[in-house]
């Protein structure tokens, strides 16, 4: 599948910076990239400089930035969680190992940072390496939460949200601030797409047909992930929500428990109370757009983002098995 002529250009470029021998270290990173993605990040650069007015060659820059530091946190999430597929084609991990994966996903955060001293400006720096540490900060808590199987409060859980996922919003708003004449808080509207978006992720894996030829199905459930569905599930004290926390245990590739989990959460009313809230962040965010004047540019991320619900339906019996099968096939 051949490269789009940006992601050339800082292929060749990071090439430039690693020895012959050394050169492995990308694998990983161009076997993901290899996949075409939305753009949706790229619009969200140029809709947020409709607030904060920098010239082009520093948008640039931070586009590359975000998009190095973006790509490295998909690889090392991935590995982490062990995830089985990434864009529709196995993750980076199940390819070159564990070792190699993370190495590279590691190494994709310095890239990013070669890019952030090029705008020459010591700020700017500092805040990259803040929210960096943010990130890791957030990866170790989440261990914590997987390891030990411990189902965290929903306080706890967008805590940790916030330190996983914002740092990738954070950064494109601090670091034009820079640079601009602008010098609003918009920190509450990088909480609520973040938010937004992590809470949408996680009904995604569990309702949406068009997200399982991505990810696989419900892989949420095979990861053994706490997520919002699971968390209230676990919540509600019931039997069904010990065996929901049982199952999130066992990490299950099994179709027909995977299925049965399911059918749990739909019983106890946890997907739908992940979709409303998914509605009701949405609306929070539109709100807090508004509030800081308008913006038609986010406007059309949000409605890129919003088109899950067209695919808003779960698969009945017959359809749900034969896209388990396909799951395992579909890349070949």
């Amino acid at each position: 599948m051949a490269m789009s002529p940006d992601v050339q250009k800082m292929i060749n470029k990071i090439s430039l910076l690693l020895e012959r021998n050394e050169q492995k270290v990308l694998e990983p990173y161009l076997h993901i990239k290899q996949v075409p993605t939305k753009q949706i990040r790229s619009q969200l650069f140029h809709a947020i400089n409709q607030w904060m007015k920098i010239p082009k060659d520093k948008l640039d820059i931070i586009e590359r930035t975000i998009n190095l530091l973006y790509e490295g946190m998909v690889i090392l999430d991935d590995t982490l969680d062990n995830t089985m597929y990434c864009r529709g084609i196995p993750a980076a991990h199940r390819i070159f190992g564990y070792n190699r994966t993370m190495i590279s996903g590691t190494a994709i955060f310095t890239f990013a940072l070669n890019e952030v001293l090029e705008l020459k400006n010591l700020k700017a720096v500092q805040i990259y390496v803040d929210e960096v540490l943010r990130y890791y900060g957030g990866l170790a808590e989440e261990a914590d939460f997987y390891q030990f199987s411990k189902c965290p409060t929903y306080e706890e859980y967008l805590n940790n949200v916030k330190l996983r996922t914002l740092p990738a919003l954070n950064l494109p708003f601090k670091l034009m601030q820079v640079f601009s004449d602008c010098k609003r808080d918009y920190s509450k509207l990088a909480e609520l797409f973040t938010e937004y978006y992590q809470i949408l992720n996680d009904y995604s894996s569990l309702y949406r047909k068009g997200n399982w030829h991505r990810k696989g199905i419900c892989d949420d459930i095979t990861e053994g992930k706490f997520t919002h569905a699971m968390i209230h599930a676990v919540n509600t004290g019931t039997l069904e929500g010990q065996e929901v926390h049982n199952i999130l245990r066992l990490k299950t590739t099994d179709v027909g428990l995977i299925k049965y989990c399911l059918h749990l959460l739909e019983k106890l009313g946890s997907i739908e109370f992940a979709r409303k809230a998914a509605l009701e962040y949405e609306k929070k965010l539109r709100d807090e757009i508004n509030r800081l004047g308008g913006n038609a540019e986010m406007e059309e991320v949000i409605a890129l983002i919003d088109e899950w619900k067209n695919d808003d339906t779960v698969a009945d019996d017959n359809t749900f098995l034969k896209e388990a099968d396909l799951i395992d096939v579909k890349y070949v």
